[in-house]
């Protein structure tokens, strides 16, 4: 009985030394890099709910919110995180002390590399992602499609339903942030992520150069089958987060914008605009952060 047992424990050892040697992280790095997944994961679900109640009310209309959002700036096509954030500091239902870095950071995947959010990116942070209410977004997207006079401004409830999705959305930021600063020292960048995730004697990582994505498969195998790290429910969310169009690929960019979060020289931009515009609000003027200073309740 003890010689079996000491066996299953070289077995079980002798995988894990294996396991460690083939992903290329060791137990530390391995740990971070989970615990970034989950609170994308968990971050999801939550924000998924938030975008079903939006787009469950009525008067809830894509295009004339994103053309609301646009404040004083009406002749641009895209919004800025100057644009959020002015909006956001006008509220009557404010969500508290939040800065430009916050805001920034929950538009950040659906943005351009100059920063620029448009309406095609407007409704993939709007919009539910999850395929089961797949029909509750063609909802939506007929909604905005009628011939009605647009409303003046944004309507209330979906004034107050659209600011619960950005607290959310923000609280998660907030999290990533954390777990990015905690792989940053541990030395986790995307080549070793993708490594993480590549076959033995996959090509990609020896040639020191990015594939294009990670399949949906590899990612549920790795982490829910193999590494238990994550239920089914979870790399769903996950791969929702990764890749809104559900085509089955997490891409390696997105999985980059994940792990490192917004380049400091769009954060840059972004406060050049606000000095620019003017557009800290007067509520929030004492309490602004400056860009790349963390958030007093991150």
């Amino acid at each position: 009985h003890f010689h079996a047992e000491s066996v299953g424990t070289c077995v079980a050892e002798a995988r894990s030394l294996c396991w460690m040697s083939r992903r290329g992280l060791d137990k530390r790095q391995q740990a971070a890099l989970v615990g970034l997944f989950r609170v994308a994961a968990d971050g999801e679900v939550a924000a998924e709910k938030a975008r079903c109640l939006l787009s469950e009310t009525p008067d809830f209309q894509p295009n004339p919110m994103f053309k609301s959002l646009h404040g004083r700036s009406q002749q641009r096509r895209w919004l800025g995180a100057t644009d959020v954030y002015s909006w956001l500091s006008a509220q009557a239902h404010s969500i508290g002390i939040f800065t430009i870095e916050d805001v920034l950071s929950l538009i950040f995947p659906a943005v351009n590399d100059k920063g620029e959010l448009h309406y095609e990116g407007f409704l993939r942070l709007v919009l539910p992602r999850d395929p089961s209410v797949a029909w509750l977004k063609e909802v939506v997207l007929r909604r905005g499609q009628r011939r009605n006079a647009e409303p003046a401004g944004i309507p209330p409830e979906a004034s107050y339903r659209l600011t619960q999705l950005i607290e959310c959305e923000i609280d998660v930021c907030r999290h990533l942030r954390f777990h990015r600063k905690m792989l940053n020292d541990l030395v986790v960048d995307v080549y070793a992520v993708q490594k993480f995730f590549d076959e033995p004697g996959a090509s990609w990582s020896m040639a020191h150069h990015l594939c294009p994505g990670v399949s949906s498969e590899t990612i549920q195998r790795v982490l829910v089958d193999e590494l238990q790290a994550l239920t089914s429910a979870q790399c769903a969310a996950l791969l929702r987060r990764l890749s809104p169009g559900n085509q089955g690929v997490a891409p390696m960019d997105e999985i980059a914008k994940l792990l490192c979060g917004p380049p400091p020289e769009l954060s840059s931009l972004q406060q050049s605009q606000r000095e620019r515009n003017g557009s800290v609000s007067p509520l929030h003027a004492a309490s602004f952060l400056t860009v790349g200073q963390a958030s007093p309740t991150a």
